[in-house]
């Protein structure tokens, strides 16, 4: 069963200044708070094709999930594919607004195991989690 989510936020900085720190998938684990750790970075630059391993916890089970940039385009559009219990596509796009960024998430997964059996769950969750994600990336933004 797949899921869709969509989320968005506005954050006052510039589609360059927002763009650097979602590709930075280095310091993600400072705003996603799914995000414990990130493993077998390929990037250096970042790129379409950079791949990497994301080890996250969610509805209190801790996984790895296989990322690869498919979509980067600076201050534009940045898009990931990702492959294990939780397989599916997101991208995330940059709109210069009022003098800010407003940025949309949509993501599509086809969650499987325990996490199919979850989906309705599943799906709330992820939707508040991206919510509070971005918030939380606004507030480190705006407040630098």
């Amino acid at each position: 069963m797949a899921i869709t989510i969509e989320t968005g936020v506005h954050i006052d900085r510039s589609p360059e200044e927002v763009f650097d720190a979602i590709a930075d998938v280095l310091a993600s684990p400072e705003w996603i708070e799914s995000v414990l750790e990130i493993r077998d970075y390929s990037g250096d630059p970042i790129g379409v094709g950079s791949t990497y391993k994301q080890v996250s916890k969610m509805l209190g089970k801790e996984f790895t999930i296989d990322i690869e940039v498919i979509t980067f385009e600076p201050s534009a559009r940045y898009g990931e594919r990702f492959a294990g219990v939780i397989p599916g596509e997101m991208e995330i796009t940059l709109e210069q607004v009022d003098g800010g960024t407003d940025v949309h998430i949509d993501a599509e997964i086809e969650p499987g195991g325990f996490f199919g059996l979850a989906a309705p769950l599943l799906k709330k969750s992820i939707q508040k989690q991206l919510s509070g994600d971005m918030n939380r990336l606004k507030e480190i933004l705006e407040n630098q």
